[in-house]
C-alpha cells in the first residue's frame, strides 16, 4: 500500500484521538487547560515521520525549513476568532480561516527563505500575539463544567476532528506545491478543537482557549520542529523522532508552567 494512505489513516486516528481527549480536558479542567493541550505536538509529528518513511529522511528535514514562518500566520487565526466570538461560532471561524488565508498568501509570495530567518519570525508572532490576545482583547479562559458523555457523542468528535485533519493532509498531497505548502501549515487541529469546543460550550468557551493555545503551539509545536531538524542530520528517522518528542516534552513542561502563571 501507498504509504500516502498509512499517513492518511494515521492522521485521521491520531488526531481524532487527541483533539477528543483535548475537548474532553477542556470541560473538565477548563479552557486554558484545554487550549494548552491544542498546541502540544500531535500531527506534526505524524507529518514528519511519514515524509521521512515514503520520501527519505533528507526530505523530511527540507519540509522544515520553511515550516516556522507559515506555521507563525496561525497566530493571525487565533487573533480573528478571538476578536470576532463574540458575534458567534460561524462568524470567529470565517473570519480566522480568512485572515489566515491572507497571512499565509503574503508568506507564499515571498522568495525562499533560510531556516534560521524563518524561525525568527516564531518570536514576534509569539510575543504580539500573546499581548494581543491577553491584554488588547482581553481574553480570559473560562473554568471547566460538567458534561454527560454518550459514546455517541464522542464518537462524533473524533469523527469530526480526524476528519478535518486528514482532508488537509489529503489536500496537502494533491494540491500541488503552492497549495500544498500551505495546506501544510494548516491549523487543523486549531479548527476542530475549536469548532467542537464551540459547539459544546458556545464561542465564548471556544474563545478562553486562544491565548494559551498559541502560546502552546508556538512554542511546542516549533521546538519540536527545530529538534527534528537537527536530529535528523545526526540519527535516523524513528531515532530522530525519539529524540525530538524528548526535546518536546521538556518544552511542554516549561510552556504549561508559564500558562499556569502568565495566562488569564
Amino acid at each position: 500500500m501507498d504509504p500516502f494512505w498509512y499517513k492518511l489513516a494515521l492522521s485521521f486516528g491520531v488526531g481524532g484521538l487527541w483533539i477528543t481527549l483535548t475537548t474532553v480536558a477542556a470541560e473538565r479542567f477548563g479552557s486554558r487547560i484545554g487550549g494548552f493541550l491544542g498546541g502540544v505536538p500531535s500531527t506534526i509529528v505524524v507529518a514528519l515521520l511519514f515524509i521521512g518513511w515514503s520520501d527519505g529522511i533528507a526530505m523530511a528535514r527540507a519540509t522544515t525549513t520553511a515550516f516556522p514562518l507559515a506555521f507563525s500566520v496561525n497566530a493571525l487565526y487565533l487573533i480573528a476568532y478571538a476578536a470576532l466570538a463574540r458575534h458567534g461560532a460561524f462568524v470567529a471561524m470565517a473570519g480566522a480561516v480568512a485572515a489566515w488565508a491572507v497571512g499565509q498568501a503574503a508568506v507564499l509570495s515571498l522568495p525562499r527563505i533560510p531556516f534560521g530567518v524563518s524561525l525568527v519570525a516564531v518570536a514576534p508572532a509569539l510575543v504580539a500575539g500573546y499581548l494581543i490576545l491577553e491584554k488588547g482583547l482581553g481574553v480570559r479562559a473560562a473554568g471547566g463544567y460538567q458534561v454527560r458523555y454518550t459514546w455517541g457523542a464522542i464518537v462524533w468528535r473524533a469523527l469530526l476532528a480526524g476528519s478535518i485533519i486528514a482532508l488537509t493532509v489529503g489536500m496537502a498531497r494533491v494540491g500541488g506545491p503552492v497549495v500544498g505548502a500551505a495546506m501544510g501549515a494548516f491549523p487543523a487541529v486549531f479548527t476542530s478543537t475549536l469548532l467542537i469546543a464551540s459547539r459544546q460550550a458556545g464561542a465564548s468557551f471556544a474563545r478562553g482557549m486562544t491565548t494559551s493555545m498559541l502560546v502552546s503551539a508556538l512554542v511546542n509545536v516549533v521546538m519540536y520542529v527545530v529538534a527534528f531538524r537537527f536530529w535528523s542530520g545526526h540519527l535516523g528517522l524513528f531515532a530522530s523522532t525519539m529524540a525530538s518528542l524528548a526535546v518536546s516534552l521538556v518544552t511542554v513542561v516549561l510552556t504549561l508552567q508559564f500558562v499556569r502563571r502568565y495566562v488569564s
